[in-house]
């Protein structure tokens, strides 16, 4: 009977603790995040997803949809829970999923946290000659601009009107606008012009009368 006490004893104390540690897991869980970074220089361009948080009690396993691959990392694999992801193309959009897990399997044999990260489709017209000089002035020419359905030929004659309007002189902006919008600047002096002339009308006839 007394042995059967202390081993009911041990157990309540294996469960408290198990619970414990499931706890600390799920509680670390919350500070696992990430960052994407779209990198582009003379070099190289490429893009990279920060994964951060990680802890010895975590595994993550990562999946993409360019050719299927599915890779696990451990906490041995990171730096100090930190493990940064080169997307395997830029000329396409990948869909990344991160999937982490706990290593105790008695807390949890599911995912424990999951989230996706699609990476950017490098923007190639950036590097021809209709971007030259314009990144940072025109958005169309930033290499990880989202074009999204909008075709190369399209792009390329967006950009081709922005550049116009960027070598337009002040002056030439103003005349525009004037020749844009003359209408609606010449209904109202229209309207305040006949008020006026009506009102001297009537001051003239007022007058007459008096005469």
């Amino acid at each position: 009977m007394k042995k059967l006490f202390l081993f009911a004893i041990s157990m309540f104390i294996s469960i408290n603790v198990l619970n414990a540690e499931c706890s600390d897991v799920k509680a670390d869980i919350e500070n696992v995040s990430y960052q994407l970074f779209n990198i582009s220089s003379n070099e190289e361009s490429k893009v990279e997803i920060l994964v951060y948080g990680l802890t010895e009690e975590m595994y993550l396993l990562v999946s993409e949809d360019y050719d299927g691959e599915s890779v696990t990392y451990n906490y041995s694999d990171t730096d100090e829970g930190k493990i940064t992801i080169t997307s395997k193309s830029i000329s396409s959009k990948i869909n990344y999923t991160f999937k982490v897990y706990s290593t105790d399997k008695t807390c949890s044999t599911s995912a424990i946290k999951a989230f996706n990260v699609i990476t950017p489709r490098y923007n190639f017209v950036s590097d021809m000659e209709y971007c030259e000089g314009m990144i940072g002035k025109i958005d169309m020419c930033d290499p990880f601009y989202d074009r999204g359905d909008m075709t190369e030929a399209k792009l390329i004659k967006e950009i081709e009107a922005s550049r116009v309007e960027l070598d337009k002189s002040f002056g030439q902006k103003v005349w525009d606008f004037i020749k844009s919008y003359w209408l609606y600047a010449f209904i109202p002096f229209v309207l305040i012009a006949g008020i006026y002339i009506v009102r001297i009308i009537i001051y003239k006839r007022g007058n007459k009368e008096y005469v």
